[in-house]
């Protein structure tokens, strides 16, 4: 029996990672569920994968009398009835002012995604077993860079004093079967190696756990796993309670713990340890967190697809903007999206990249991403690929200091929700999967450039090299710490709460000085 459908994991699937093919039923069933639900046609709002004329038709009343149309794709946790009782009508207060629009006429697309509901995993979370297995760890890292200096020197290039204890830790407890790195210092290259097999291969793997389980400290960690997995499912687990299945379980998530900070690929201490238990208890099958993303993030990739699909309100929607365009060159078309909406967008593209060059080349005016929940590889396929469909493209990520800073569960997952989407949202980023922010756009190279990393895990290379060439498309938020309002995931989103960065990214959109705006104040708590 496995348990599903939470809340934090469904939330990080949403970063559009992987490529999961769907079959032909899936986009029927999906698209026959939009067809048939019923909605009050509303100017603003448009369910792009319906096929409910009087909708659309609303829409284009308006937006074909203006001087141009701003689509607006929300975010993967933001479902219809939100946008439209809810932060539509707030951004429409705030932000899409007669004012600040200069003409334009704003539509919110929804495209139907919103995120299950448990309280399993905060439960995981708050456990006591769960807090002393992070505490141990925690702790034998500090020992081990306490107690063995010498040692740990060796290996700090380009490590932190943590990632180098972990390295040490790996190596001179005996720890590295196969590989007697204790009698001589080995190059940096065999470490990488090393560790690498330590994430990709099975049998690495389990002969790293089985030696951990030899040393005290660490033995006492998968203790604490041992009784976390066991409070979730005891009937299920009792066969591998009793063959001593699941203290090899924790030690395997140790392992990949170490292996990570060693490699630099960590998260931080809690996030990290945080991921690889949840990657294993969900191997295990206590938890379905590998279900739970995999079936989401199939609903937001078809979701996406049937936003651009034949008869549907989306396809009719481009299709009649870019015949007016053509007839009426001063109309202009821009988009912005909120996360997860960026997918949406790329998805847009491919379905524009299929038109005749002439109706292609600039059919977008102006393209505004903030806080894209997207990983660098779909970024390339897609924004990359068809850059001369946009005119002028902005991306809004966080900076690295605020990203980490952005805490998603506060004390329990001390790190932001892009960083737990890299972390475990994509199962084939071994706990790393490059997605468009600070610290995979270039900040850091390590151990990004290493011929090892691009051969087993990805070549992000190109990326950094469309940031170069191209510094005024990525602007990071905050601009500078005198503007730090709302520089998190969530309220980014809220106008009101981050007003310098709604003023610059109006300003995009609309042709207006950033002077112009104005940002109007809701409700609704900045915090």
């Amino acid at each position: 029996m496995k348990i599903l459908a939470i809340p934090f994991i469904v939330a990080l699937s949403l970063a559009g990672c992987s490529t999961i093919p769907e079959t032909s039923s899936d986009l029927g069933r999906g698209l026959a569920q939009s067809k048939n639900r019923n909605i009050n046609p509303h100017p603003n709002y448009l369910l792009c994968r319906g096929d409910d004329t009087t909708e659309l038709e609303a829409v284009l009343k308006s937006a074909l009398n203006a001087k141009g149309i701003l689509l607006y794709f929300h975010g993967g946790l933001s479902g219809d009835s939100y946008m439209r009782e809810d932060l539509g009508p707030d951004i429409m207060a705030s932000l899409f002012t007669e004012k600040n629009l200069n003409g334009l006429h704003p539509v919110f697309i929804n495209y139907e995604v919103s995120p299950f509901q448990s309280e399993n995993l905060l439960n995981i979370l708050k456990n006591s077993a769960f807090a002393k297995l992070k505490s141990i760890v925690k702790q034998r890292l500090n020992e081990e860079s306490n107690k063995n200096q010498s040692n740990v020197t060796k290996f700090s290039e380009n490590r932190s004093a943590e990632q180098s204890a972990a390295l040490s830790i790996l190596i001179y407890q005996g720890l590295d079967k196969g590989i007697e790195f204790s009698n001589s210092v080995r190059s940096e290259e065999d470490y990488e190696v090393f560790l690498t097999k330590v994430l990709t291969d099975e049998e690495t793997l389990k002969e790293v756990a089985e030696n951990i389980i030899q040393d005290s400290a660490l033995r006492a960690s998968t203790n604490q796993f041992e009784i976390l997995a066991s409070q979730q499912n005891t009937e299920d687990l009792q066969p591998l309670l009793n063959k001593g299945s699941l203290t090899l379980s924790g030690a395997k998530a140790i392992a990949r713990t170490l292996a990570r900070f060693a490699l630099t690929l960590n998260h931080e201490i809690v996030p990290t340890i945080t991921e690889e238990v949840l990657r294993e208890l969900s191997l295990l099958g206590v938890i379905g967190v590998e279900d739970a993303l995999q079936t989401h993030w199939r609903t937001v990739k078809r979701h996406s697809e049937e936003c651009w699909g034949p008869k549907t309100n989306g396809n009719a929607l481009i299709n009649a903007l870019l015949e007016k365009k053509k007839k009426d060159s001063h109309f202009t078309i821009s988009v912005m999206s909120h996360s997860a909406g960026s997918l949406v967008i790329g998805k847009l593209l491919e379905s524009i990249s299929q038109f005749d060059r002439v109706n292609r080349e600039h059919a977008i005016d102006n393209a505004v991403l903030v806080v894209p929940a997207i990983s660098a590889e779909w970024f390339q396929q897609t924004f990359m690929r068809h850059e001369s469909i946009i005119k002028k493209l902005r991306v809004y990520p966080l900076t690295d200091e605020y990203e980490k800073n952005d805490f998603l569960i506060p004390y329990l997952y001390p790190a932001s929700l892009l960083y737990g989407v890299s972390g475990i949202g994509e199962p084939k980023g071994f706990g790393d999967k490059p997605l468009m922010i600070q610290r995979h756009l270039g900040m850091k190279r390590y151990p990004y450039r290493t011929w090892l990393y691009r051969k087993v895990f990805e070549d992000i290379r190109d990326i950094w090299a469309y940031v170069e060439s191209n510094p005024e498309i990525f602007k990071y938020y905050p601009f500078d710490e005198s503007q730090n309002e709302g520089a998190t995931h969530r309220l980014t989103k809220l106008p009101w709460c981050s007003k310098t960065l709604a003023k610059q990214t109006m300003s995009v959109l609309t042709g207006l000085s950033e002077n112009q705006i104005e940002v109007v104040d809701r409700k609704t708590k900045c915090d």
